[in-house]
């Protein structure tokens, strides 16, 4: 590994991403990803791609988040055993 930690602070995960993915047309900002995280969460948190930290910060498995976002956002079935 180059120094990267697997996991990030979900946000920042989230624009990575988002810039990665320009064709889906999600935008990158902090508003963005809240929302996404209404109808996302129980399948992240089900596929090990987000966790909370410390009670309150959300951070982000880099492969598994990216995975998983894509294939919510592309309406396609998510499977629990992802990752």
């Amino acid at each position: 590994m180059d120094g990267v930690s697997e996991w990030g602070v979900a946000h920042e995960v989230w624009q990575q991403f988002a810039k990665r993915h320009q064709e889906l047309r999600v935008k990158s900002n902090a508003y963005a990803f809240h929302n996404f995280l209404r109808r996302a969460k129980a399948p992240l948190v089900a596929a090990d791609a987000i966790r909370i930290a410390n009670g309150k910060h959300w951070i982000a498995h880099r492969d598994r988040f990216n995975q998983v976002a894509f294939e919510l956002l592309t309406q396609r079935e998510v499977d629990s055993e992802l990752g």
